[in-house]
């Protein structure tokens, strides 16, 4: 790579987009292992399983993270930025995640989620989501709820929200990071850095992708601002995440058949490695390459990053209402492939439809954590101070 052609002070707008990217790549394979799971078997083992790979595009939320999340403290250097930070995170998750658990209440009392025989009745029984308790939020409000505020982020299943799995990793893998940042803030021992990772990854592989991002952030801020990538060398990265990304963790077939003989723990360990390669490829021709940086770095790019976290939220609401109440009016009239083939484009226009005021209270709730966790701590620091004053 040579240098230089961006000032230090550009945004990393088009991870966002990367963000929102991958958020869809989740939508797609939801929408099609319900919908048309006979589209996604035959795509198994190929590099067009990358289009239906949600669990590899969770890989790239995480790593994703480790990078954002570790950016300004890196930058300014001040522990004062961890802890503003650390204190935002788990209402800066729960905020727009409680709000879904309401959307999901709501369309359960309205009568949005078909019940089970209903979906008989429309000759449809194939759609698994709503064999998974998506018409029975109306009985369980309460549990919706603590499950979006607060069990979903402590370890337990999911039970009306599938999607909640990954809340307890990124609220774990966060303070990962923070643990990180603060020992380059703190300018201790680098060697630091390899604990806390390799303690994580130990932990849990999930928890790898954390310690990834930030470092990678960490080099990016030291070496790579300026930095500009070749496009042949964006092309072969880019190829070569979407071939790692094609990888099928509960059904590796194909070019990846090899990892079904290895151990399950093995499994898992490979795949995340995998997939953390293929999450560095795309984040760094996102950073490096002129023309798609100045691509993603626009409006475009702002508006993938603030709708991928709700969109990845209110998917499945709309999988499980306005896409089930189509297959079940179609009945079996049209077959199952055409039929998710016809509804797919509409579908995705429903989610970013319900997912737009989503995204506006999650960008008002972003910016209100942002002045009121700092305003609050001045405040109590100045309380602290008064008393020793009059003293």
């Amino acid at each position: 790579m040579d240098r230089p052609r961006t000032s230090p002070s550009d945004k990393v707008t088009g991870l966002d987009a990367i963000r929102g990217a991958a958020a869809f790549i989740v939508f797609t394979g939801h929408f099609f292992r319900n919908f048309a799971p006979g589209l996604e078997r035959s795509a198994n083992g190929t590099p067009f399983y990358t289009l239906f790979n949600g669990s590899a595009a969770v890989i790239v939320f995480f790593v994703l993270s480790g990078f954002v999340l570790s950016r300004r403290p890196l930058r300014s250097g001040r522990v004062l930025d961890i802890a503003d930070a650390a204190i935002k995170r788990w209402p800066r998750l729960a905020g727009p995640v409680l709000l879904a658990g309401f959307a999901y209440i709501f369309g359960a009392v309205s009568g949005a989620f078909p019940r089970p025989a209903q979906v008989i009745a429309g000759s449809e029984p194939y759609l698994p989501f709503l064999l998974r308790g998506y018409g029975r939020h109306a009985e369980n409000i309460g549990g919706v709820l603590q499950e979006a505020s607060f069990w979903a982020f402590l370890g337990s299943a999911p039970k009306f929200n599938e999607v909640l799995w990954t809340m307890h990793w990124e609220l774990i893998g966060s303070f990962v990071t923070f643990a990180m940042a603060l020992v380059i803030c703190l300018r201790l021992p680098l060697l630091l850095l390899a604990v806390v990772a390799a303690a994580a990854a130990a932990h849990h592989p999930y928890l790898s992708c954390f310690p990834l991002g930030m470092i990678f952030c960490l080099l990016h801020e030291r070496y790579g601002r300026d930095a500009s990538m070749a496009n042949w060398l964006a092309i072969g990265l880019v190829s070569l995440g979407l071939v790692l990304f094609s990888y099928n963790l509960l059904d590796p077939a194909g070019l990846w058949g090899w990892a079904a003989t290895l151990p399950a723990g093995t499994q898992l360990w490979a795949w995340v490695i995998i997939q953390n390669v293929a999450a560095m490829c795309f984040m760094s021709v996102a950073l490096y390459h002129p023309g798609l940086r100045a691509l993603l770095s626009g409006r475009l790019g702002a508006f993938l990053g603030g709708m991928s976290f709700p969109f990845y939220l209110l998917h499945v609401f709309v999988l499980c209402s306005f896409t089930s109440w189509m297959c079940i009016l179609a009945g079996a009239k049209v077959p199952p492939l055409w039929l998710a083939l016809v509804l797919y484009a509409p579908t995705a226009l429903v989610v970013c439809l319900v997912a737009y005021p989503l995204m506006r209270f999650d960008g008002w709730w972003v910016g209100m954590l942002n002045a009121a966790v700092p305003a609050a701590r001045r405040a109590l620091a100045a309380l602290y101070r008064r008393p020793a004053a009059a003293r």
